[in-house]
């Protein structure tokens, strides 16, 4: 029963974090003493019928047209950028660090004697280590400490269940450093302990590093990982528009072509990430592209809500504003745009269309109809079903 609670506890939390941004009319049904259950959702499941079935088919589909991880999640990219800042801060690569975590996971076993839960001496496992690979002790430990859960760092942030951004939750952490008569120890389960590994190379391709790690030198590096990933995500669905039918170019910053027909971007209208003309629908398409983190709870979603909607800084309303100014220049970007791709065709279009493409779909698409806002994968399949551009909103026209 005291399993049964806490995981309810947690449920609950989730969906009254749910409820209280997503539309609707949300219910919480108490259930007779008795049940195993304590409530049950039983209110509009908007994020059931809205958001989960999109989720469900990214996720069947996203292989068919990108990298199901991109490579910015990948050891061997992130050591590219990493490498020589973890050096500088911890005496050790990001390769280096992330193989003391590995190594302890991988190669500690249960004594045949004991529990079949880890639990094994700190100093213990620094000594083994850096003996066997040569890392300073130093270093090691350090690379430990940050996959490590604390009693004093949860203490630190006031822990509480519905307060998911925290350092020392059993997210990207899974080593439980506990008390022992013979010194701290360290305790895990060994597939929590890989899943929460992914988790951690995942996360630090969106600059999120274990507070141990960080240093200035550190997040400098991460915000170039940053850029990458999204220079990555912007050539893919280049890429894959192409497929379509629909040429353009991608990451127009300060102007448009070249020679007599280039156009300055104004500063204010900033980067265009996608610019292409689509024969097949008679328009300029205006894209921008977020390679945007999956999400895992409400707390996230909230996020990702308020960078897309809100304030005059959000995604759509930056998106918007490109679009007007494309419009605004249609005949001088109709004519700049084959000077920079070739395989651009001569148009003279009056029409604009804007989407917003992520990488993963985001809730942001229930609040905001001035335009579509959708995964790569969505649009892509979207497209294909319907032969054309398969939107209704998010069109400027002087047709």
């Amino acid at each position: 029963m005291t399993l049964i609670c806490a995981e309810m506890l947690t449920q609950l939390y989730i969906e009254s974090d749910r409820v209280y941004f997503l539309p609707g009319e949300p219910a919480i049904e108490i259930l007779p003493e008795g049940e195993s259950d304590i409530f049950r959702n039983a209110g509009e499941d908007v994020y059931g019928t809205k958001m989960l079935p999109r989720i469900v088919r990214d996720r069947q589909h996203r292989g068919d047209f990108m990298p199901l991880t991109p490579p910015q999640m990948l050891p061997a990219e992130q050591e590219k950028h990493m490498a020589d800042a973890f050096r500088q801060t911890m005496g050790i690569s990001l390769n280096e660090a992330l193989s003391v975590i590995r190594q302890t996971i991988d190669r500690a076993v249960p004594h045949p004697r004991g529990f079949n839960t880890l639990f094994c001496r700190k100093q213990m496992i620094i000594d083994g280590i850096s003996k066997a690979s040569g890392y300073p002790a130093k270093s090691v430990q350090q690379a430990l400490d940050g996959f490590t859960i604390t009693k004093d760092g949860m203490a630190s942030e006031g822990r509480k269940i519905f307060r998911p951004k925290q350092e020392y939750r059993a997210f990207r952490r899974a080593f439980f450093e506990m008390p022992d008569e013979t010194g701290p120890h360290l305790a895990w389960s060994k597939e929590m302990a890989i899943e929460s590994y992914i988790h951690l190379g995942f996360g630090m391709a969106f600059g999120q590093f274990p507070r141990e790690w960080a240093s200035p030198v550190v997040r400098a590096a991460g915000g170039r990982l940053s850029n990458a990933r999204g220079k990555w995500f912007e050539s893919v669905v280049a890429s894959n528009f192409d497929k379509v039918g629909i040429i353009g170019v991608a990451s127009a910053k300060d102007q448009i072509g070249r020679g007599e027909v280039a156009l300055r971007i104004p500063q204010d209208i900033g980067e265009i990430d996608f610019l292409g003309i689509s024969p097949r629908d008679d328009a300029v398409i205006v894209a921008e592209c977020k390679c945007v983190q999956g999400s895992y709870e409400p707390n996230t979603d909230r996020d990702d809500i308020k960078d897309f909607i809100a304030g005059d800084d959000a995604y759509m309303k930056k998106l918007a504003k490109k679009a007007e100014w494309v419009f605004s220049n249609i005949a001088a970007v109709c004519s700049a745009l084959p000077s920079v791709n070739s395989a651009v065709p001569k148009s003279d279009v009056r029409q604009v269309r804007s989407i917003m493409v992520t990488y993963y779909p985001s809730p942001a698409a229930l609040f905001w109809d001035k335009a579509p806002c959708v995964s790569l994968t969505e649009f892509m399949l979207d497209y294909q079903e319907k032969g054309a551009w398969p939107y209704t909103n998010g069109i400027l026209s002087s047709v």
